[in-house]
């Protein structure tokens, strides 16, 4: 092998090292922008005795967490929330914030520890779901 064809390979496998190296960046990137997103999605408590009876079914998406829930209301109470979907990067148990909800009867309820950006996306998506009965 002579020292062109060598010295063209080596800039080939640096110019792919490059590449991916600024694809990853530009991945890290957007993924902050995501978690921005959600630091500042804000969650507005509603008054759930002012909410019609029946089910109601919404979706939140901030690209890194998506959560789309049913709530159930009857006579001026939630009386179920279901998780139809709920996609998220790492930390686990965000579910888990349906039973403070329930439990409190307000989406004013602390973040589920180590999953705090789906805790948040999913009160969002329980918010936007209570929004369509009042």
């Amino acid at each position: 092998m002579d020292v062109t064809n060598r010295l063209g390979r080596h800039s080939l496998i640096s110019l792919s090292a490059i590449a991916l190296a600024i694809l990853a960046l530009s991945s890290g990137l957007a993924s902050c922008k995501s978690l921005d997103d959600i630091n500042k999605l804000a969650v507005t408590n509603i008054d759930i005795s002012k909410v019609h009876d029946g089910s109601y079914v919404a979706k939140q998406d901030n690209k890194l967490v998506m959560a789309q829930v049913r709530v159930d209301v009857a006579g001026g109470r939630i009386t179920s929330i279901a998780v139809l979907a709920h996609n998220h990067g790492p930390g686990h148990g965000a579910e888990a914030i349906v039973n403070r909800v329930m439990a409190a009867q307000s989406l004013e309820v602390d973040a589920i520890s180590g999953a705090t950006y789906s805790s948040k996306v999913m009160r969002k998506a329980i918010e936007l779901a209570l929004d369509q009965g009042l």
